[in-house]
């Protein structure tokens, strides 16, 4: 029982993968569909939300003992099983390639204008490096002291926030019909419940207690309520024609804050929050490829995988670099491409193994 994570450790990695995705550049696909109505998407993308997460749940159940690239071998054979993990392998990669992006960009355009975006990079891949070589045991241990921190630093700036909240910002209602609120919902759903896919690769087996379902969807529905009410205070004190404008919202928001009349700046802290669930999700995310690349080349890579925890967050790094020419790319292709990859990645080939899955041992009751 000791070598297995507790229930709260992967509690805590449930809240920064939706918290990360989100916050840094889910909330903006949000706002572009949903408009004024933003928050009803939020609410929306929540319910629906809860279906890639049961269908994950299923999925780790089909062997308990294995993790998401072998059950798709079992369920596809070994030639398909393993073009679909590689594929698996690269959409998940370019997903720590747009969120390093993201984390880069945020602290080069807040706080340090004069800096290389390299010398950035770099400081930020020091710890990351350090918390590959160590592990998922290091890692999730990591990630409930960074949650505490967090979330310390969250109540805070919601109690903040209540002198600035303006209802009047929210209406008028579904002035434009469902459409787009049902719109901003998949974009919703799409950086909040379908990276959760991502946490597959631990074993169900590798968590100390048995029956998590449960506890997983009630999770992610607590986590979406922090989202949902995030997204509802950016459009209630900003206003949505002025959240438009901005690329980080959120953080423009927490400018708001002000403690005692006197104490000001305190967004700079309070965007720790945000930053340390970016800096969980995409060591996270490269922990996935380091596991992944090992199970998919086994011993052609035995000698080499040492250096993986290095080689991969410097790919990534560069990267970052080079795909978008500036920052307008890229915002646009959070909005409007990405997610479609999202949902062919994340949702579509889980539900194929799945319907595949039930297909074969339905056959197998009928020779039986």
């Amino acid at each position: 029982m000791k070598d297995k994570l507790q229930y709260f450790e992967i509690a805590t990695l449930i809240y920064f993968f939706i918290r990360a995705s989100f916050i840094g550049i889910g909330i903006n696909c949000v706002l572009f569909y949903g408009q004024v109505d933003s928050w009803l998407s939020a609410l929306f993308g929540m319910l629906i939300g809860i279906i890639p997460v049961c269908i994950y749940l299923k999925l780790s159940t089909i062997d308990t003992k294995k993790h998401i690239h072998e059950i798709i071998n079992i369920v596809m054979g070994s030639f398909f099983g393993k073009i679909i993990s590689f594929l698996l392998l690269v959409f998940v990669f370019s997903y720590s390639v747009v969120l390093f992006y993201d984390i880069i960009n945020f602290i080069s355009s807040e706080y340090l204008h004069k800096t290389p975006s390299y010398i950035i990079g770099a400081m930020i891949l020091i710890p990351m490096i350090y918390l590959l070589t160590k592990g998922l045991r290091t890692m999730s241990r990591v990630s409930i002291i960074l949650f505490i921190i967090s979330i310390i630093l969250y109540i805070f700036s919601i109690i903040g926030l209540i002198p600035a909240f303006d209802s009047t910002n929210l209406l008028p209602l579904l002035e434009n019909g469902i459409k787009n609120p049902f719109i901003g919902a998949l974009g919703f759903m799409s950086y909040t419940a379908l990276p959760l896919f991502i946490l597959l690769i631990i074993p169900r087996e590798d968590v100390g207690e048995k029956k998590i379902g449960k506890k997983v969807i009630f999770t992610f529905l607590g986590v979406a309520c922090i989202t949902f009410l995030a997204i509802t205070n950016v459009v209630g004190v900003l206003g949505i024609d002025l959240a438009l404008l901005y690329q980080y919202p959120d953080y423009q928001m927490l400018r708001r804050i002000q403690v005692g009349g006197f104490i000001q700046r305190t967004e700079s802290i309070l965007a720790i929050q945000w930053l340390l669930c970016l800096f969980m999700m995409i060591s996270f995310c490269l922990f996935y490829c380091l596991k992944t690349t090992t199970f998919l080349f086994g011993k052609k890579v035995e000698k080499i995988k040492v250096y993986f925890p290095y080689i991969f967050p410097i790919l990534v790094l560069f990267l970052s670099r080079i795909l978008w020419r500036n920052n307008t790319m890229f915002v646009n292709f959070t909005i409007k491409q990405f997610p479609i990859y999202t949902y062919i990645f994340l949702f579509g080939i889980p539900i194929l193994i799945l319907i595949i899955y039930y297909i074969r041992k339905l056959k197998r009751k009928l020779c039986s």
